[in-house]
């Protein structure tokens, strides 16, 4: 059962992540409305601080459920 569901887990992970991933270039295309260097200044900044927070509550989640 703890296999099923982490491999379930790691299946819908992947597809949130995708779909994260379109709405955060659309939002980076938008951003390029604005002056070039906000828009670099944001998709600098922004970007590697999603990835980071994603990366971590993956982790996070992934030792919990291995507590369980």
């Amino acid at each position: 059962i703890g296999s099923r569901f982490v491999s379930s887990v790691l299946s819908v992970s992947r597809y949130f992540s995708f779909f994260l991933f379109i709405f955060i270039s659309n939002l980076h295309s938008y951003t390029l409305f604005l002056t070039n260097s906000i828009s670099l200044f944001l998709g600098l900044l922004v970007l590697p601080v999603l990835q980071l927070s994603i990366f971590l509550f993956f982790i996070y989640f992934f030792y919990f459920v291995s507590i369980l």
